[in-house]
């Protein structure tokens, strides 16, 4: 990972479209996104990461962040898929 302007190390995109993915799909708030990637292992992995860690990948509060550098039309895009394939993975189960 780069190191940004802010002297921050720069998230992957994987771990910023990830992190919505987990937010959406398991309709968490920002907050109990945060806490469950940094709790669950299988989370940890489908973020990219190559070992497990305790530390959360980034403040919650990042998660107005990402809709801004977005924009909500493709937040809305974004969310309007994980929804369908949602709602597919659902329809499969029956």
């Amino acid at each position: 990972m780069g190191i940004s302007s802010t002297s921050r190390p720069a998230l992957s995109p994987r771990v910023v479209i990830g992190s919505l993915i987990i937010k959406h799909l398991c309709n968490l708030v920002e907050r109990e996104a945060v806490d469950q990637m940094s709790e669950n292992i299988y989370m940890q992995y489908f973020l990219g990461y190559s070992s497990f860690t305790n530390e959360p990948p980034f403040d919650a509060s990042l998660f107005v962040e990402f809709r801004k550098r977005l924009g909500m039309e493709n937040v809305n895009a974004i969310n309007e898929r994980i929804m369908a394939l949602k709602t597919h993975v659902e329809a499969l189960k029956k």
